[in-house]
């Protein structure tokens, strides 16, 4: 799963590739990290070695798990169909990220931090106790960047780093590693996304065994997509202004 650590942004050379065009040049290197971090889930959901973990599989919703003997770290791959276009669902959660407090009764809070040009973006995300309290609310500070290739969307995050954003006493600041969600349109049925979200996240619980954790984890995984087609239902009887399309410059 590769040892990529905490993102520290530190550029200041000149944009001149398209890549960068509307980013200051201060920040081109959010841009290139965010490449490496699409480029490393694209590798990462290929991965053989991917375990189901049948106990919560069900129909239309599959988690895999992956253990690397390396890092010593457990990642996750949640795999399931949503009955929504797969540019529609895409843009709901890259324009409206902010509003996911809204629905997803797991984070309470949502920012958009930083807008870098088109195809990235830091966020500061908590989230909500889990396990009955069992696993107190964590922060997340993100670089999110996203790839169209072959009618897909990659759309990866990591920790990052921004002025003013540092992590305090307050919560326990989580390490995301590259992860990320994929989204494809089902074949055949262009009206409906298969979504594949790979979870590789340290949340600082070293006190509580691994095996309880890897049982603990999925629920949220299946909370999320609950939560993503509860949404998109209400959305449906209750549509609301179209955001703009997503752009398909590299």
């Amino acid at each position: 799963m590769g040892t990529t650590t905490v993102l520290k942004p530190n550029a200041t050379g000149q944009a001149s590739d398209q890549r960068f065009q509307g980013v200051s040049p201060d920040l081109v290197t959010y841009v290139e990290q965010g490449e490496e971090i699409i480029k490393t889930l694209q590798e990462n959901v290929k991965l053989k070695g991917w375990q189901t973990m049948d106990a919560f599989t069900s129909e239309g919703f599959l988690v895999k798990k992956f253990h690397d003997p390396v890092t010593k770290r457990t990642s996750f791959l949640t795999q399931a169909i949503l009955d929504i276009p797969c540019e529609e669902l895409f843009d709901e959660v890259w324009y409206n990220g902010e509003n996911t407090p809204e629905w997803n009764r797991n984070v309470i809070k949502f920012k958009f931090v930083e807008i870098i040009g088109d195809h990235c973006r830091v966020a500061y995300q908590i989230t909500a106790p889990l396990a009955g309290g069992m696993i107190a609310s964590r922060d997340f500070l993100n670089l999110l960047c996203y790839k169209i290739e072959n009618n897909t969307i990659y759309s990866a995050y990591a920790s990052t780093s921004w002025p003013g954003y540092e992590a305090t006493n307050k919560y326990v600041r989580a390490e995301v590693y590259p992860s990320g969600f994929v989204y494809s349109s089902v074949p055949g049925d262009p009206s409906k996304t298969q979504i594949q979200w790979l979870y590789n996240t340290d949340i600082r619980m070293s006190f509580l065994p691994d095996y309880i954790l890897n049982n603990i984890l999925p629920l949220s995984f299946k909370s999320y997509i609950q939560y993503m087609q509860e949404h998109l239902a209400g959305l449906r009887r209750y549509p609301k202004s179209t955001p703009a399309p997503v752009s398909q410059a590299p």
